[in-house]
């Protein structure tokens, strides 16, 4: 029949899933939970560079460290982190480290 539809995963969807040996399923878990409200705090940081937009948005005073004190304080939203980066680093840092110009594209990596 005509009527009846069905949507499939195209095959780069496949890394969306948590079995996936690069999963970015946590990595986009994390930016929509975790790290979206925060980036809707921004524009607060534009207009004064003393405001941490992740502070903002999550109600911890405006350090530095009050990224790491979020996910000390939510034992599952550190899991969740440790998880998306473990799949960020099997996805492509290595071939970044490997394939990146470093002598010609930066002088040095740290000022």
């Amino acid at each position: 029949d005509e009527d009846e539809r069905y949507y499939v995963n195209a095959p780069m969807g496949d890394a969306l899933r948590s079995d996936h040996s690069f999963s970015m399923k946590y990595f986009i878990q994390m930016h929509v939970e975790d790290m979206a409200p925060g980036l809707m705090k921004l524009w607060h940081a534009l207009r004064d560079e003393t405001v941490n937009p992740f502070s903002l948005a999550n109600n911890y005073p405006h350090k530095p460290e009050a990224f790491w004190q979020y996910f000390e304080d939510r034992p599952a939203q550190a899991l969740q982190f440790n998880k998306a980066m473990i799949g960020i680093d099997a996805l492509g840092n290595a071939a970044l480290v490997h394939d990146f110009p470093w002598g010609t594209a930066c002088s040095s990596i740290v000022d």
